[in-house]
This record gives C-alpha cells, structure tokens and sequence, in this order.
C-alpha cells in the first residue's frame, strides 16, 4: 500500500511536472506570438510609413514636372503671343501702306485725266479759233 502511494505521489509529481512545463511552454509561445505581433505591427507601420513617404515624394516630383511643363507652355505662348503680335503690325503696316499707294496712284491718274481733258479743251478751242480765221479768210 506504501508503495501504490509513493507510485500515486510519483505519478502526480511527474503530472504536476508535466502541466507545470506545458503551461510554461504555453507562457513562452504567447509570449513569443505577442513580440512576433508587435514586431509585424511595426514592420507594417515602417512599411506604411515608408509607402507614404515614397508617394509623397512622386508627388512632388510630378508637381515639379508640372510646374516645369506650365512654365515651358507659358514661355512657348508668350514667344507666340509676341509673334502674332509683331506680325498683325507688320500686316497692318502693310496694309496702311498699300491703301497710301493706291491713293496716291488714284490721285494721280485723277491729275492725268484733268489734264489729258484741259489739254484737249485747249486743243478743242485753238481748233475751233483757227477753223473760224479760216472760215473768215475764206469769205473774204
């Protein structure tokens, strides 16, 4: 009988030894699962971090493309601007020019006509003048 009790303390002994490892074992895996988690939380957060800071940084760099792109359509519009300008003047110059010329080339072949009519109308009278001398020397 002494010896089933000492064999029943022994079996509870290796039991209790059992549970007591198993439940340590238990401690250190939640314990190991616990680092784990909040190892992959900062490993997500450094990577969610690191994401933002690359968008960020394409971000910019694409507004500084764009900055450069308005400031190269800006600078291509203006050179534009100027040289429609200067060509709506060179044109309306061109224009002012033509209309005196062509105002000029009207007086003057209005001048030519006055004349060409004074010069016919001398003509005309010195005709008429000598036709009448001829007339009244043939009478006599």
């Amino acid at each position: 009988k002494s010896r089933q009790l000492a064999d029943k303390e022994q079996t509870e002994i290796i039991w209790r030894a059992v549970r007591e490892q198993s439940e340590s074992r238990n401690i250190a895996n939640r314990k190991n699962r616990y680092k784990t988690d909040i190892e992959q939380t900062k490993q997500q957060k450094k990577g969610q971090t690191e994401s933002r800071k690359r968008a960020d940084k394409e971000q910019t760099e694409q507004q500084t493309s764009d900055g450069k792109q308005v400031k190269s359509r800006q600078k291509t519009q203006k050179k534009t601007d100027r040289e429609q300008t200067e060509t709506d003047r060179m044109q309306t110059e061109n224009r002012q020019k033509n209309r005196r010329q062509a105002e000029r080339k009207q007086r003057e072949t209005t001048e030519n006509r006055k004349k060409q009519t004074e010069n016919k109308l001398k003509t005309d009278r010195k005709q008429i003048e000598t036709d009448r001398k001829q007339s009244e020397t043939d009478k006599k």
